[in-house]
Parts: C-alpha cells; structure tokens; sequence
C-alpha cells in the first residue's frame, strides 16, 4: 500500500467540493476547535466499501457509494441515539453532503482505504484535521488550470434568446 501525498490529497477535496485543510483564513479554519467531533472512513470491508462515522463511543456504517438517502439514514439513527442536534436542518443537510462527497471521491479514486480523523463538526461549517488515504498504486492528481481566461479549451454555456420577441 503507499500513501497518498498531501498535495494529491488537496487537490482531490477540492475537485469533490470538500473543504480543504489547507485554506488560511477559511471558516475551515476558524471551525478547527469546538463542535463535535467524528471520524469518517471507508474501506474495503469482506469484498465491499464500507462508509463508516463515528461520533464517541457510537459507529454507523453504511454501504459504499453513499447516495444522499442513505447518507441521511445514517445521520437520523445518529439523532435518535442523541449523537447530533434533532431539530438543525442546515447541520443535517451540511453532513449529508460531507458524506456523500466523502463517498464519491473514494470511489473515483480507486483508493483502499480513506480516513478523515478529527473532523470537527459545527451548524454551519466543518474542519478536518486529517486526511489520510491508501492506494495500491500510487495516485497522482494533475493540478487544474487556473481560471484567468487563458484557457483556450474553455467552454462557455450561453444561452441565445433570438426567438423571444419584445412587445412595446
């Protein structure tokens, strides 16, 4: 197994959305103490991805690519155990898409093994503190061109409206 590097494994919580560690000055940052604290991992588990959470003493797991159904079961059976706040839609709805994000890029990466230690949760904002993950082979994660304008391959969704007529 080798160990991705810190770089690739920037560059892919970025590209899946996910809130980078490495962002100075970010609510990322300013979420690193307090909140509540978890661990998210997925691993091959007995030939399937496992997604596991674990807040405390308690651990959910589900099956793995998580789609946004499953990733709320967990996180309601974690309300009704008294592990996360009942009655926060935006907290709920915040750590369903982390988990589901989580998920997909686990799976587009071909990993063996994805931890996110420390992962301190607040109502409106998330830190991770540690990221790590296993792969077979080692993973290299291309940097993305900058968007300044210069990219000639750029394509640009406009939409025409010449057949809208203007009444006076």
């Amino acid at each position: 197994m080798t160990s991705v590097s810190r770089a690739d494994i920037d560059r892919l919580l970025r590209r899946h959305g996910i809130a980078s560690t490495a962002v100075k000055g970010s609510d990322t940052e300013a979420a690193a103490k307090g909140g509540r604290i978890a661990s998210i991992a997925v691993a091959r588990n007995d030939g399937r991805d496992v997604l596991s959470l674990t807040m405390g003493e308690t651990r959910m797991e589900a099956s793995c690519p998580l789609d946004e159904g499953r990733a709320s079961s967990l996180v309601h059976s974690l309300q009704e155990q008294k592990k996360l706040p009942a009655d926060d839609g935006s907290f709920v709805r915040m750590l369903v898409d982390l988990l589901v994000k989580v998920s997909q890029m686990y799976a587009e990466s071909e990993a063996y093994s994805l931890t996110l230690d420390s992962v301190h949760l607040h109502p409106d904002s998330y830190h991770i503190g540690r990221v790590v993950m296993l792969r077979e082979t080692p993973l290299h994660v291309a940097p993305r061109r900058e968007s300044e304008g210069k990219d000639r391959r750029a394509t640009f969704s406009q939409r025409h409206r010449t057949d809208q007529r203007f009444h006076s």
